[in-house]
């Protein structure tokens, strides 16, 4: 697979996972953390992660529009920069406030990761190679993410040392893939405006001249919905629904997230190759399918116990993996398909501020449902949200032209008319503005 992509866009990878594994190494510890070895208030380790994720929330756009405004060469260093020296800051925080100021200049940088990778590779990646390459970032980071935890764990002697060289080592690899990043990304990496170009009368790029696209409107509408009643939930609904029901224990429940990450790697490498003729837009309606279907296991495993709740769990699980797969690097292909560089960065801070709102709007969703009939009606709720995502398919399908839908099958087909003719297919070009 990683053969298909061009040399620069595989060391990209390579340099990206390298800071998927920093962020492994710290992810389960901070409560410990500030809780066990710093001695601080037990509120504190919540308070930080509350602080994280609303900062990167309230930034994301912000970082959006500076990538349109500027070189991804500009950008991209200092968001790195920031979100590294933020984690590493981490090891000297010794009091609540020291902890919070830390939290808030650690997600003002991680709101601008997502957008900065995903901008620079839907830049260096044929965009028939766009649903690849965001399928490898997608498995390859859930994969070093789960060997920076297993490091992290024989890493964390309980002493303040260990978990200070842990953050130091998280900061480090955002400061490695920086460098890294700007020797394998090309010079030229400054997006075109239309007004430079001579066009007075061309719209000024904006959120709002992104968001007048019908399609990319629908594919965002669909990422908000799937990141809402299963992204979101795989850490809030399905173990509190177990749990309230007594049906799983948390070793039935760890066993199911290292399933989680299993299927991930394999689905990727065995499943999406035989999917790049199948259309975008129904890709999209299969992973809400997939994604009732997890969570009508999830509920038959709360009504049993043992063994068969843990393998009911699992198979869920297993389903709800799949989708994972197939609708994270779809929606991030479809929508750089359907914009340009001028937009390009606004696109993807919206594709991140979606997923985010989810992430937000999913456990609330889960707090106000829990406590209501032992969590069924909460999973039935989530099911039926599933069931949403394909009429948002239906409606994309009728919006794409066969040049975004289909993409990987229009590139092998002009291949395999330049065999047969002997002469060079004319490329396709990028829509020529992100407006309706």
């Amino acid at each position: 697979m990683l053969g298909l992509l061009p040399r620069r866009a595989q060391a990209l990878l390579a340099a990206n996972a390298v800071n998927s594994f920093g962020a492994g190494l710290v992810m389960p510890f901070l409560l410990v953390y500030f809780g066990d070895v710093r001695g601080l208030d037990i509120r504190t380790g919540p308070a930080a992660i509350a602080i994280t994720g609303l900062c990167s929330f309230c930034s994301g756009l912000v970082w959006g529009h500076l990538l349109d405004k500027f070189s991804y060469r500009i950008v991209m260093p200092v968001v790195m920069v920031i979100a590294g020296v933020g984690t590493s800051l981490y090891a000297v925080a010794d009091r609540p406030w020291t902890a919070l100021a830390v939290a808030a200049l650690y997600g003002l940088g991680m709101g601008g990761v997502g957008t900065v990778t995903k901008t620079m590779f839907a830049t260096v990646v044929p965009k028939e190679h766009r649903t690849l390459t965001f399928g490898l970032e997608f498995t390859l980071f859930n994969a070093f993410v789960g060997i920076g935890v297993l490091v992290g764990g024989l890493v964390a002697a309980g002493t303040l040392r260990s978990y200070q060289l842990l953050y130091v080592g998280d900061g480090l690899s955002f400061l490695i893939t920086a460098v890294a990043f700007l020797v394998l990304l090309p010079k030229s990496a400054q997006p075109s405006r239309p007004q430079a170009a001579g066009d007075p009368d061309a719209p000024k790029p904006s959120y709002r001249t992104v968001l007048a696209t019908p399609a990319l409107a629908l594919a965002l509408l669909g990422m908000l919905l799937c990141a809402t009643v299963s992204l979101s939930q795989f850490q809030s609904a399905l173990p509190g629904y177990v749990t309230v029901n007594g049906a799983v224990t948390p070793r039935g429940i760890s066993v199911a997230f290292v399933a989680n990450v299993v299927v991930i790697v394999l689905a990727q490498f065995l499943l999406m190759p035989r999917l790049t003729k199948v259309r975008r837009s129904t890709l999209i309606s299969a992973s809400g399918v997939l994604s009732a279907a997890s969570w009508a296991c999830v509920y038959f495993a709360g009504l049993t116990s043992g063994t068969a709740a843990v393998v009911t769990l699992v198979a869920g699980v297993a389903i709800f993996s799949v989708a994972e797969v197939i609708v994270i690097p779809v929606v991030a292909a479809l929508i750089n398909g359907l914009v340009t560089d001028e937009v390009r960065g606004r696109t993807n801070a919206l594709f991140s501020f979606v997923i985010s709102g989810g992430m937000i709007l999913g456990p609330l969703l889960t707090t106000a449902l829990l406590d209501v009939d032992h969590g069924r009606v909460l999973i039935v709720v989530l099911a039926i949200g599933s069931l949403l995502v394909p009429l948002a398919g239906l409606r994309l399908r009728r919006s794409l032209t066969d040049e975004h839908d289909l993409p990987e099958a229009k590139a092998e087909a002009g291949s395999e008319a330049e065999n047969a003719t002997g002469t060079e297919a004319a490329p396709q070009g990028e829509p020529a503005a992100a407006t309706a």
